[in-house]
């Protein structure tokens, strides 16, 4: 048995779970700008949270105790990092034709925006635009059409799956 032939036997019969169903249509370029969007949300969103932790620093009452406003600062730091981390996975589903996660999104799209209302902050009012613009454009009638014709095609590799 030549490795080439080895090869396309392992591959045909070993599949890892990304090769089970992939995105073959072309994403519409409204979701792909709102896609985008929701990446400089996230970027817009690091630079606040960096801006802010140089410009306030630790709480006068952790001042005088370092190590505890040391373990503050980092369970802040590490907190903020994994809220990061779940918003670029809930975009990149959302890029793949997820529509919980498209849901999911435009519900903490809504709480940033009421928790921010009345801040004079220009990031944070930059971060709110990009944040709502990006979920106009998820929820407009060409990704709409993009996320039910994702939802039949899993269906239908669902039924040819399990058949």
């Amino acid at each position: 048995m030549t490795a080439d032939k080895l090869s396309r036997t392992l591959t045909t019969r070993f599949k890892t779970p990304r090769d089970r169903f992939r995105v073959t249509r072309p994403l519409p370029i409204v979701l792909q700008l709102g896609f985008w969007l929701l990446i400089a949300q996230i970027a817009a969103s690091i630079v606040g949270s960096i801006a802010s932790a140089a410009q306030y620093g630790w709480p006068p009452t952790l001042a005088g105790r370092p190590p505890i406003g040391a373990g503050v600062s980092t369970a802040a730091a590490v907190f903020l990092l994994l809220i990061l981390v779940f918003h670029t996975a809930l975009a990149l589903l959302v890029r793949r034709g997820v529509n919980w996660a498209r849901i999911l999104v435009t519900m903490f799209c809504a709480l940033n925006v009421v928790m921010t209302v009345g801040q004079l902050d220009l990031l944070i009012q930059i971060e709110n635009v990009a944040h709502v613009a990006a979920v106009v454009l998820i929820w407009l009638p060409r990704s709409n059409e993009f996320f039910r014709q994702i939802k039949k095609d899993r269906e239908a590799h669902r039924s040819l799956q399990f058949s």
